[in-house]
């Protein structure tokens, strides 16, 4: 029996009023509820469903193909409170189990597209054909990096060829790396690589950095880093032990030489995974979702942002996580303001997803 809570709320989206009328009796009718859909299977997106799972909330994680996201891009991860160096593989999996234990589910599915002009509950259409209805969405799809598209670049990758300093710098210790880039972030994870790396050299494909000037003031500090111009990399080498040296060209002449290097950081830019929310929800000139920091909430009540997705500067497992677990908080929240209780969410206990 359903009772009846009427809350509208008004946002902002694309210069759009927009407002969502919360009637629990729209749920009449309805199956294959979910209670907190998580979309995106890394870090972020695992932590905010085994918290949604936790809180006796029933909850779905779509995957994909990519359980583990980026973490799946590293052999080994050792920055993690409370957990020693270890395989990333095996942390996947024991973030899969956990998942598990507080009873979420995890699907390995897609989302392809969601309803968003219906209001709430949230449609959400899957690659299998199959819809689910949704009380509270956290996106946490992440972001990809951009390759240059070198040769051997693929074959490397988490093996000497890295998207992030801050994740995997300790790893070059006392050893000579290279920065592909000419922005900001290239020159920032230069200065990040510093604390370790015996040498840096930036490569830009340009005679000029893209950075801004008060960056290229900073890394002008830096005895340890070199920028060379004109450079574009063309072939990363190694063996089976990593990666051993690169292939450059002089985007003036044309000649290729090679570079002796024991590691190569991508810093060419990333892209956020926001082709589902692009035309609906609040995104920044750089794809980025806007959310409130306090408690990730984007411009559409009751939908949340984890993850990289909507904070370029996440690039590590445990920043991930804990914007996860923030989300599957306040996507907790946000369900008790509108009526749904523990007891509602019993009643609906015949009528919910199962994969």
């Amino acid at each position: 029996m359903f009772f009846l809570l009427r809350l509208i709320l008004l946002g902002l989206t694309a210069g759009t009023v927009f407002a969502y009328e919360f009637n629990l009796s729209n749920l009449e009718g309805k199956n294959k509820i979910v209670g907190m859909l998580v979309i995106g299977g890394g870090p972020a997106g695992l932590t905010a469903a085994m918290n949604g799972g936790n809180l006796g909330i029933p909850t779905v994680i779509l995957t994909g193909y990519d359980l583990g996201g980026q973490m799946n891009q590293t052999s080994y991860i050792e920055n993690v409170p409370f957990v020693r160096k270890g395989l990333a593989s095996a942390m996947v999996d024991t973030f899969y189990n956990q998942v598990k234990d507080f009873g979420a589910l995890v699907y390995d599915r897609s989302a392809v597209s969601i309803n968003f002009d219906k209001g709430w509950p949230f449609e959400v259409t899957l690659d299998s054909g199959e819809t689910i209805i949704a009380l509270s969405l956290i996106i946490a799809t992440g972001s990809e990096i951009k390759k240059s598209e070198a040769v051997g670049e693929d074959i490397y990758f988490g093996q000497g060829v890295s998207p992030c300093a801050k994740c995997d710098g300790h790893f070059f210790k006392d050893k000579n790396v290279c920065v592909i880039g000419g922005g900001d972030t290239a020159l920032e994870e230069a200065m990040q690589l510093s604390a370790y790396a015996k040498s840096i050299t930036i490569l830009v494909r340009s005679g000029v950095l893209k950075a801004a000037r008060r960056m290229q003031d900073k890394i002008s500090g830096y005895d340890k880093v070199k920028i060379e111009y004109n450079k574009s990399l063309v072939e990363v080498l190694g063996d089976v032990a990593g990666v051993t040296g690169i292939k450059v060209k002089d985007t003036v002449t044309n000649t290729v030489s090679t570079m002796d290097t024991d590691g190569v950081f991508l810093a060419i830019g990333r892209r956020p995974r926001n082709e589902l929310f692009v035309d609906t929800l609040k995104i920044d000139r750089f794809g980025y979702m806007h959310t409130d920091e306090a408690c990730q909430s984007l411009s559409h009540p009751g939908i949340f942002a984890a993850g990289e997705v909507g904070n370029p500067t996440c690039s590590q497992a445990v920043e991930a996580a804990s914007l996860g677990s923030i989300a599957a908080n306040s996507a907790s929240q946000f369900l008790r303001s509108i009526g749904i209780t523990d007891s509602f969410l019993k009643n609906l206990k015949d009528r919910l997803f199962v994969c």
